[in-house]
């Protein structure tokens, strides 16, 4: 059963038998795509790093670790210095039950969220976490500090091309908005919960990049149409 939402459990609702899967912690063996593994690691590192000051030899020894490492600890070096806390965890039920891991929390309340790409975002991909990530973030500070935060940096790290960071500014009418989608997802997701029906809505492109193609007997039914796939977003990110 659902207890918290959080960006990803609302992007499962495009396919309620995901959904189902991700609530359930349903394991697969289907493995991890490098990018989203070498980002979980990477995050660990900087989680060593933000807390100790130094992560020694890396534990991960990939050519993809090293660029990304080079790459993150200068921002790393200057983020600690009005480091607030890193990789907290935060849990809140007002207004709907959220939950939340910050990457890093400065002084000021500003938010970092860094994330490892294949590529850079595209304006897209951007707005997508922007509108279901971003200001859970913001209501997840308030819930903890008492104040909402000026601003949130994603901090994109691509394997290919330019580093580049996003600034989401705080706003009134957006998080209003965002209320609105999380109510809608929340009550999407409980009552499937209660009807107990969790419904497929397979589609190619969807149950390609579905985790749980693997054991999903609608996913390969699907794939096995041998449809087109729908072009990427530029490549998915931790």
């Amino acid at each position: 059963m659902l207890e918290h939402l959080n960006y990803s459990t609302i992007n499962t609702i495009d396919c309620l038998k995901k959904t189902q899967y991700h609530i359930n912690k349903t394991e697969t063996n289907k493995p991890k795509p490098p990018v989203l593994q070498t980002g979980i690691d990477m995050h660990n590192i900087a989680d060593i790093y933000m807390k100790t000051g130094d992560v020694g030899p890396l534990p991960y020894k990939t050519d993809l670790h090293e660029l990304h490492w080079k790459n993150l600890e200068p921002y790393l070096f200057k983020w600690k210095r009005d480091l607030l806390s890193s990789e907290q965890k935060i849990y809140t039920n007002h207004p709907i039950p959220l939950d939340g891991i910050l990457d890093l929390l400065l002084e000021d309340y500003t938010i970092i969220d860094y994330k490892f790409t294949n590529k850079p975002w595209t304006d897209r991909k951007a707005n997508d976490y922007i509108s279901k990530q971003a200001w859970i973030y913001f209501e997840l500070v308030k819930a903890q500090y008492g104040v909402y935060p000026k601003k949130l940096i994603y901090a994109v790290f691509p394997a290919e091309g330019q580093i580049k960071l996003h600034t989401v500014l705080f706003d009134n009418a957006k998080l209003s908005t965002a209320y609105k989608l999380w109510k809608d997802s929340w009550g999407i997701i409980k009552q499937a919960e209660e009807e107990n029906s969790f419904p497929a809505s397979p589609t190619n492109w969807r149950c390609n990049y579905c985790p749980y193609s693997s054991i999903c007997s609608d996913s390969a039914a699907r794939l096995s149409l041998n449809m087109p796939d729908r072009p990427k977003w530029g490549g998915n990110a931790v």
